[in-house]
């Protein structure tokens, strides 16, 4: 993902912004999202977030 980010920084100085547009974030469609915190993960890595997330009390703000 940094690589992406430094292409992209790379073509603005170059001046190609039109390649730029192209490019957006991959999104994984088998990730769980976590009813609390709103975040997003493998199944495997979910089952155990999600129990210890419930019980957190200060939980940090949801993406959007």
């Amino acid at each position: 993902m940094l690589h992406a980010a430094q292409q992209a920084e790379l073509e603005i100085y170059r001046g190609k912004k039109q390649a730029i547009a192209a490019a957006s974030p991959s999104v994984n469609s088998d990730y769980v999202q976590c009813p609390h915190c709103s975040r997003r993960f493998e199944p495997n890595v979910a089952q155990s977030h999600i129990p210890k997330c419930k019980t957190l009390r200060s939980r940090p703000t949801p993406p959007k």
